[in-house]
């Protein structure tokens, strides 16, 4: 999920416009009130790009926003674990244009922890300009292609509260329904589900991504 704060790092996240002095115009604003509040939950607080990885404190770390050449590390280290829930993820696009999203959670072994759902909008194929380091020249690309890119939290930027005890073969279906903004593209339209931890640990323990039909 590609993540541009609104209100926060304003100078490395506000798209370019000619009226303030830059060479290129921006076609999209990416930014967003959740993706601010979810930088402020994992601790990005300056210089970008940043990531985490399953929002995970890792050892070797301080902090969970890491850069991006350890990344394909510590996905790997994640891929390699089990999960103790299962997502089965649809969706689809309503009569009256809402995105409806249908979420099963089937727990194959206990969890003590409290568990929360969060559920995302994104959008891929989207063609503007991005400013790029090539051997320490700042060059522009007119036609990036941006993918992931967060449109919107359908449930709380943290998540939903899973209020059950969270035991072997515990199931939760959940029905959501967001309309869909205008100028969202249907075809380029996906949902990201995923289950995280309680407030303190934070840590992703399994995620899903589907296209929407």
């Amino acid at each position: 999920m590609t993540i541009h704060p609104l209100g926060l790092l304003n100078s490395l996240t506000t798209p370019f416009s000619v009226d303030i002095g830059d060479k290129h115009t921006s076609k999209y604003d990416f930014r967003t009130l959740a993706g601010k509040e979810i930088f402020s939950m994992v601790g990005v607080t300056s210089q970008l790009p940043r990531g985490d990885v399953n929002r995970r404190l890792f050892s070797a770390e301080s902090e969970r926003a890491i850069d991006y050449p350890k990344w394909a590390n510590y996905v790997a280290q994640e891929l390699a674990k089990n999960t103790p829930v299962n997502i089965d993820l649809k969706s689809y696009i309503t009569a009256n244009d809402s995105i409806a999203v249908e979420v099963t959670l089937t727990y194959t072994e206990a969890v003590s922890d409290s568990n929360y759902l969060t559920l995302a909008v994104l959008e891929d194929g989207m063609e503007d300009v991005q400013e790029k380091n090539e051997g320490g020249t700042t060059i522009y690309v007119e036609d990036y292609e941006h993918e992931h890119v967060l449109r919107a939290v359908i449930t709380d930027y943290y998540g939903d509260l899973l209020k059950a005890e969270l035991v072997r073969g515990r199931v939760f279906k959940k029905l959501y329904l967001y309309k869909r903004d205008e100028k969202w593209v249907k075809q380029n339209l996906s949902i990201l589900a995923l289950v995280n931890s309680n407030t303190t640990k934070k840590d992703v323990i399994h995620s899903v991504s589907v296209k929407i039909k």
